[in-house]
């Protein structure tokens, strides 16, 4: 076969690029651990996990739909319809952070309403970007909000000693507007009555996508969510591992990025082929990263955690690998749901299961506070069983993943073990 040189440069360039996008993304939580306060750092992965959440039950329909409709229809540009959902929800963020204001002014949500916008308009350019195939831009767009909540924590630090979370929240919604004028600068028109006739098609097409991917945006977020009921001063010990452990999703948004257009229109048997090899590399890259884990926080001093952490971060760590795994295998069969209009079907069950975990868990506060482990347990087997619901969907449908299946057990089984193996070493 003969060498493409043109071939090559875009795949070597695409490489360089993404693992730059991915280098910056992982690492800026991560310093923001490392010198803010434990407060500030929780209340700012409180704030994008309730953000990410809400972001996706209001807006996540259009979204979907519209993503939907240009890959399977080959609509035209979707700039129009990205302009009104951007701004829209620029306005949803001041209006909260108005009423935040007038209520209590607690830090928690004041940036949790600013970085609604943020994670907002993160996602419409994210939408766009891999609905055209720019996998450039979509390298870059996947964690823009990180990148700019970063830099707003950068600069809130150097305005203010002490109202550093006031600052954030308007350096948040400045970059928010700022995002929305450069798609605001775009050359495709359409009259106010189409894009509303196509808003409101998007929405008819994407709820239940929605709905769907609503558990998958719940598996990243819920425990920080609930940690904020049950035992906020445990979020930062928590965060950190998962930020750590999450590096190993790096080999599941790279296939994501490369292979989304043709993922989402494969045939089951090389959907299935192609997501048991992709599982192959989150399951290795996972299995390094919690080895390495432990030894990151012995050599990092990180400034939002308590010096005798060590013993709860490894209770975290036990159970991590088996939870991004498996909520790597769901999303994969997640498109599958998507693309073949099967995304209503495992819904009830789904609610069922999330209502039961969090249920379980705010039955039990002063437990599930004091156990942190465990409390970690029950989100990686609320992760397993999704992913059971989704295969079981595709199956009683005549397609089942039957390659996606073995490596989903193996994988879970493997990393289960590291995990509890790790935490009786200590």
């Amino acid at each position: 076969m003969k060498f493409d040189a043109g071939k090559a440069r875009l795949i070597f360039s695409f490489g360089i690029s993404f693992l730059l996008a991915k280098v910056a993304i992982y690492v800026i939580p991560l310093l923001i651990a490392k010198f803010a306060s434990a407060s500030t750092y929780s209340a700012l992965e409180f704030a994008q996990s309730m953000a990410s959440l809400a972001c996706t039950l209001v807006i996540g329909p259009v979204l979907d739909g519209l993503s939907h409709h240009h890959l399977t229809r080959h609509r035209d540009r979707l700039a129009p319809e990205a302009r009104v959902v951007m701004w829209c929800s620029i306005g949803v963020s001041v209006a909260l952070m108005m009423a935040v204001q007038i209520g209590d002014g607690d830090p928690r949500w004041w940036i949790t309403a600013a970085v609604f916008a943020l994670v907002a308009n993160q996602n419409v350019l994210t939408t766009m970007a891999r609905a055209y195939g720019w996998r450039h831009a979509t390298a870059w767009s996947d964690g823009l909000a990180t990148l700019l909540l970063g830099l707003a924590v950068a600069f809130a630090f150097l305005l203010a000693e002490h109202a550093v979370e006031l600052w954030i929240g308007i350096l948040v919604l400045v970059f928010s507007a700022a995002m929305a004028a450069v798609v605001q600068l775009g050359r495709v028109k359409r009259h106010w009555s189409d894009t509303r006739a196509r808003l409101f098609g998007a929405f008819d097409v994407g709820w239940s996508m929605t709905l769907l991917g609503v558990f998958a945006i719940w598996q990243s977020t819920s425990g920080r969510i609930l940690l904020g009921a049950v035992s906020p001063e445990a979020i930062p010990v928590y965060s950190v591992a998962f930020r750590l452990v999450g590096i190993a999703l790096g080999v599941h948004q790279l296939a994501s990025v490369a292979l989304f257009r043709r993922i989402y229109v494969a045939r089951t048997r090389e959907a299935d082929r192609l997501f048991a090899i992709i599982l192959v590399g989150v399951g290795g890259a996972t299995f390094v990263v919690m080895l390495a884990a432990p030894l990151v926080i012995e050599v990092v001093h990180f400034n939002a955690l308590a010096p005798d952490s060590r013993a709860d971060f490894l209770a975290v760590l036990a159970s991590l690998g088996v939870f991004f795994f498996a909520s790597s295998a769901y999303n994969w069969l997640q498109f599958r749901l998507n693309r073949l209009r099967l995304s209503g079907k495992p819904i009830l069950p789904m609610i069922v299961i999330s209502a039961l975990g969090a249920g379980v868990i705010l039955a039990a506060p002063g437990y599930f506070a004091g156990h942190i482990g465990m409390f970690c347990w029950v989100l990686a087997a609320q992760s397993i069983l999704y992913l059971m619901v989704a295969w079981i969907v595709l199956a009683r449908r005549n397609l089942p993943h039957k390659r996606t299946a073995v490596v989903s057990i193996a994988g879970t089984l493997v990393l289960g073990a590291l995990g509890l193996a790790l935490q009786a070493v200590g």
